[in-house]
């Protein structure tokens, strides 16, 4: 049982609203706050989302009933659109929302600039997992910060022993789980052009996928691949995260809010969601909380698809994934061991404490692979057939039902109920109630000597005092026959059911010997009652001073958003040394040689040494680490070749701390002399810029740049950036063109160098989940030996036959590259045009022989492109090599988004 405290501070408890319905349910249930999204810029796209208007009447409905509003503004924002996104979070900031959920920092920069008292927190999607990062967003100006899912509540108490007091922190506690870290999901972009860092996430994770294993030829590609027999076929797909057994440790925890999922799930399944998790929170808070059996089956019943406590409360990937099904699972409640064909009857073992009841919705699942599931709705009361088996009370424990059915079933099938229809009754009760937290109002009436009523009403808004003076347009008259009683004046002023207020206190001085019509005084209890909530709902109004002083420098800044978006060209001369040099991503220390001498610029190595970086291994890790580096950083030097370490795109914990002691030698001695790091994160990049003024900082594809502005932000810490590859060639020449000025500036020149990725199999997807554990009993890894499995190839195949290439790092993190090769070599004169400073190639996973032959093509591509002959020769030239590049591709190759863009 929860214990009891006087300092028990709960969370707060934050529900999804994609619907009005959704969030009248979520308010009526008990949430102190929702979250939900215009039509324009929120990552649930195909949600119903809130029009303007809507938007307007759901914030004062949640308002009103005491409950605060977050709006998602959490994609990623092309240049073109910088100008809409502005003009829409200074109306945003004019109505009243209570804070702002973003993933963009060039959206964040503008927020700071423009509407700096605006509360903003920092999207889940911009994959904060660090102390670094945490840090980080509260000096930047954020409020709050939406942890990743797979941050585990050990290390978020780390986090709030150093933070608690100057930042707040947010954890998912309910709903589903993306397999990919949040905002590191690039595979629905990659196959359909549907981003879900723009909300369209078409769900890849929930598709069929089988597991492929074979050999590797000389270049990387793929052979003799064989399916690997497994009887799951979903093996993408995460069963729903619910930590309700949890609930004291979260509290307990200090986490200052607990996020519901399902925005895009029904408004009953909030209500039903909300409600449990409020009790629950009361109950923790009064010290008299247990975790209800019945609960988890109203939550099992409002959807899952089967419930994991998550990462977050330290659970492994075996207990996170649900590879047997993607879709809503029901309650379990027995099986079928009989079926009577004369009554058409299903004899059912009941293994559950719940009955189903008429008007449940309830489906049959079949015992074997093929065997089709049978649904209906029951029309009719069950049978209990009697009751079996003893506990140790000698009470019975079992049950025996008979269900009209319309088709024979076998024994072995499975009853669930997916629909429990007094529990919807009960949600659907909650949506329609109407304002069930009433805010409690004092109120005072005297009579002045012209028998006008003067009311005072005295409220709490948002914790300040606030009150209401009126005086009632008409006069009382003077009785004749039968004067006004105080009682009935108390007794119309109280009926104030069907508003969001209650009089917990009424104060008369009444003179008495006065008349009014009784409809007289309902219209006075309206009247002022519209005041007060004038009052309550203007107090969440942005001051019209606030405003306007936005709004002039909202146009202060409107010409640095848009004036850039001209026709212009880059124009590249002869002889011009600006042309982009040539990067290579490598994490087998062998390529290194064949990729400096075919002509590569700069090298970022990611060590793939054969040992975990777990923190048993840690120091073996970066003993392996240090002297691998070493020899990368001498023969680099002999080649004039740039050597960058590249460290996981997800900072396992603790890494930074074994990693400072070998940055501080390698960049000590000048006979090695390493060039710099390449991070993801913003934390961790202005955490080592803060350690090491000097040492140079890379950015790769994970940081996801999409415009001039997050471009300005991160200049300030990191040296040079790679480009979004979500982004089309002309969002890149937007983006390139707006940055220039920046660039140029002679007072304030921006030195930040843009990357774009040209070659290779991109990441798709970087999760904790262990693919490789899944491979056949002779050939299981439960802690893959990397120097052993790397000569192999392990990848998934689709129903379309595409295979998604599988690669691990040095965490056991599991990387889904795309089946395709991006190959961008023909577009080179447009991407030099555009004035990239480098291009680069992916050739982690792939052999030393792949290194040479891809670095020797785009040599050789950059190099012609430099003295053309004619645009005719070159387009031929760069056509032949092309030919040649996709000879070497795995899987062929694509333009990926650099043609098409992605939708919306």
């Amino acid at each position: 049982m929860a214990q009891k405290s006087s300092e028990t501070v709960l969370p707060e408890l934050l529900a999804p609203a994609g619907s009005m319905d959704a969030l009248r349910a979520a308010v009526n249930a008990g949430a102190d706050a929702v979250y939900l999204a215009g039509r324009r810029f929120g990552a649930r796209h195909y949600a119903s989302n809130f029009q303007d208007t809507e938007l307007k009447e759901a914030l004062d409905y949640a308002h009103l009933n005491g409950v605060k509003v977050y709006v998602t503004v959490n994609t990623l924002i092309k240049d073109s659109e910088l100008d809409s996104v502005a003009v829409y979070l200074l109306w945003l900031y004019e109505i009243g929302v209570d804070a702002v959920i973003i993933q963009d920092l060039g959206v964040a920069s503008l927020v700071m600039e423009m509407v700096p008292d605006l509360e903003m927190h920092a999207s889940t999607q911009m994959t904060i997992h660090s102390l670094e990062g945490v840090e980080w967003a509260r000096d930047f100006g954020f409020k709050r910060v939406i942890l990743s899912r797979e941050v585990k509540l050990r290390e978020i108490r780390k986090i709030l022993k150093k933070t608690a007091e100057s930042i707040e922190v947010e954890v998912f506690g309910h709903g589903a789980l993306c397999y990919s870290y949040s905002g590191q999901c690039l595979m629905s972009s990659f196959i359909g052009g549907r981003s879900g860092n723009r909300g369209m996430c078409a769900q890849p994770c929930r598709k069929p996928y089988h597991l492929v294993h074979g050999d590797r030829d000389e270049h990387g590609i793929p052979s003799k691949l064989s399916k690997v027999n497994l009887e799951e076929k979903y093996l993408l797909s995460t069963r729903d995260l619910s930590v309700y057994r949890h609930l004291h440790e979260l509290v307990e925890s200090g986490v200052h809010s607990i996020k519901i999922e399902g925005r895009m799930r029904s408004p009953e399944y909030v209500a039903v969601v909300v409600d449990i998790y409020r009790r629950a929170l009361d109950a923790i808070a009064d010290g008299e909380w247990l975790p209800q059996d019945e609960d988890v089956s109203n939550l099992k019943l409002a959807f899952n698809r089967g419930f994991t406590k998550g990462y977050l409360m330290d659970t492994g990937f075996k207990s996170v994934m649900g590879r047997s099904k993607p879709g809503n699972r029901g309650l379990y409640i027995g099986d079928v061991v009989g079926y009577k064909a004369k009554s058409r009857e299903a004899i059912v073992k009941v293994m559950n404490v719940m009955i189903p009841q008429r008007g449940d919705g309830i489906v049959f699942k079949g015992k074997y692979a093929g065997e089709r599931d049978y649904g209906m709705v029951l029309n009719e009361d069950v049978k209990v057939l009697g009751r079996y088996g003893k506990t140790k009370k000698g009470k019975s424990k079992q049950v025996k039902i008979a269900l009209n059915v319309n088709k024979p079933l076998k024994e072995g099938y499975k009853l669930f109920i997916t629909r429990r229809k007094d529990l919807m009754d009960s949600a659907d009760s909650l949506i329609h109630k109407v304002y069930p937290h009433p805010i409690p109002v004092d109120m005072k009436i005297h009579w002045d000597e012209d028998r006008a009523a003067h009311l005072t009403c005295e409220f709490r808004v948002n914790g300040i005092e606030r009150s209401v003076e009126y005086v009632s347009p008409f006069k009382f008259e003077k009785a004749i026959k039968k004067p006004l009683e105080t009682s009935q004046i108390k007794k119309q002023l109280r009926k104030t059911g069907g508003t969001p207020f209650k009089i917990k206190k009424l104060d008369i001085s009444y003179p008495g010997d006065l008349f009014a019509p009784v409809s007289k005084l309902n219209q006075l209890r309206r009247d002022v009652l519209t005041e007060v909530e004038k009052t309550v709902l203007g107090s969440f109004k942005t001051p019209e001073r606030d405003l306007e002083a936005a709004k002039n420098r909202y146009h202060n800044l409107k010409s640095n958003l848009t004036g850039n978006l001209d026709e212009k060209r880059f124009e590249v001369e002869e002889g011009d040394t600006s042309f982009p040099f040539l990067s290579i991503y490598i994490n087998n220390a062998e390529a290194i040689d064949a990729a400096c001498k075919a002509g590569c610029k700069c090298i970022y190595l990611e060590p793939n040494t054969g040992i975990t970086c777990s923190e048993k291994d840690y120091e073996n890790y970066f003993k392996d680490v240090s002297d691998v580096l070493k020899d990368a950083c001498k023969l680099c030097r002999s080649y004039e070749v740039d050597l960058i370490w590249k460290w996981p795109n997800i900072i396992p914990e603790g890494y930074i701390n074994h990693a400072l002691p070998i940055i501080n030698e390698l960049t000590a001695d000048k006979r090695l002399n390493l060039s710099g790091v390449m991070v993801d994160d913003v934390g961790t990049a202005k955490s080592l810029k803060n350690m090491f003024e000097d040492l140079k900082i890379f950015g790769s594809m994970g940081i996801n740049l999409w415009n001039h502005r997050s471009a300005r932000e991160i200049s300030e810490t990191f040296d040079a950036v790679t480009l979004s590859p979500e982004l089309s060639g002309e969002e890149i020449f937007d983006l390139v063109r707006s940055f220039a000025p920046l660039r140029k500036s002679e007072h304030k020149g921006v030195k930040l160098s843009l990357e774009l990725m040209v070659q290779g199999n991109l990441e798709v997807m970087t999760t904790e989940d262990c693919i490789p554990c899944l491979l056949k009993p002779e050939k299981k890894i439960e802690t893959p030996n990397f120097k052993e499995i790397q000569r192999e190839f392990l990848g998934i195949k689709d129903v379309k036959n595409r295979v998604f290439p599988v690669r691990w790092d040095c965490s056991l993190k599991t990387h889904i590259l795309n089946s395709v090769e991006l190959c961008l070599l023909d577009h080179l004169p447009q991407i030099i045009n555009m004035g990239m400073d480098s291009v680069a190639i992916d050739a982690r996973g792939k052999p030393p022989e792949y290194a040479e032959i891809m670095v020797s093509a785009y040599v050789d591509a950059l190099e012609s492109c430099k003295k053309p002959k004619s645009k005719g020769e070159l387009k031929k030239k760069l056509n032949m090599i092309k030919s040649d590049v996709k000879k070497f591709s795995a899987g062929g190759i694509t333009t990926g988004n650099f043609i098409r863009g992605v939708k919306i």
